[in-house]
């Protein structure tokens, strides 16, 4: 193996566990629209208050950890309990931190693609290396000896 495809698998890992983390992220979210819109629905409806007192929920939250054991890696989940009891008590989440952290998931698997890709796009030959040498003095300096 080369250390171009060397370098491509270390990316490639990093980029599989972005995009994962991306994944559970947008999952996470859809949960907590839900949820929101839930407590939302039991707050208005129409049901008497001693039947929505009666109608309890629980939520979990997910905690994922990574973690390095004789030299493998383990990837643990947890289930911590987030909220426990009727609807008209629970508080709805707040989206906008989980809309933040989608941002910047969004931004990491860009940026953990183009770091995959880099091996091939600035070695010589490549759509990089080729219009650095094009657009500046030091690729034609390196490139010619």
């Amino acid at each position: 193996m080369s250390y171009d495809d060397e370098c491509f698998e270390l990316f490639h890992a990093d980029y599989k566990e972005a995009v994962a983390e991306l994944s559970r992220l947008q999952q996470l979210f859809k949960d907590a629209m839900y949820y929101n819109m839930d407590v939302a629905v039991h707050r208005r409806g129409k049901r008497s208050a001693m039947h929505r007192r009666l109608f309890n929920l629980r939520m979990y939250g997910q905690r994922h950890e990574i973690k390095v054991i004789n030299g493998k890696v383990h990837e643990y989940c947890t289930f911590p309990l987030w909220y426990e009891g009727v609807p008209d008590d629970a508080e709805q989440l707040p989206l906008q931190i989980i809309q933040k952290e989608l941002q910047e998931a969004l931004h990491d698997v860009c940026a953990a693609f183009h770091q995959m890709q880099a091996p091939y796009d600035w070695a010589p030959g490549g759509y990089l290396y080729h219009r650095l040498t094009h657009t500046t003095q030091v690729g034609r300096v390196f490139s010619s000896g």
